[in-house]
């Protein structure tokens, strides 16, 4: 019987991390120019917001321009996310994107290595990891 609820358990849980997502747009400034998916972004404000396919999440400048859509997978968390952040990969001077939380959630998202990352990451090998405060929309 407890062999049963286990095997339940865990594959209740798999079909929640398979679709587990940001939920909400997340808002935030940056003052260097950063990387997402295969873009590159200039300094300024965004927003990153879910889509209706849950592999894919869409970045937009305030202005409206630049924005791109990047693939993600699930990043979940037995215990909710203490704060709402955006998470950079820092190579030599070069931020990629990589992950998005929200304080109070259990689920956010961490990107697919693009190609423009894997460049990086042949250049200056393995990256720093960095920080930056953002907001639930």
């Amino acid at each position: 019987m407890k062999i049963l609820m286990l095997v339940s358990s865990l594959i209740l849980l798999s079909l929640g991390v398979a679709s587990a997502q940001i939920v909400y747009p997340v808002v935030f400034t940056m003052d260097t120019a950063f990387v997402a998916g295969n873009t590159t972004f200039p300094a300024g404000s965004y927003e990153i917001r879910p889509t209706e396919d849950p592999s894919i999440v869409e970045i937009q400048s305030e202005k409206g321009a630049p924005q791109a859509l990047f693939e993600v997978e699930p990043l979940v968390s037995v215990t909710p996310f203490k704060q709402t952040e955006i998470v950079f990969n820092k190579y030599g001077n070069n931020l990629v994107l990589k992950e998005v939380t929200v304080a109070g959630e259990t689920a956010g998202v961490t990107t697919v290595t693009s190609h423009l990352e894997k460049q990086h990451r042949k250049a200056f090998g393995k990256p720093t990891r960095v920080r930056h405060p953002a907001k639930k929309k």
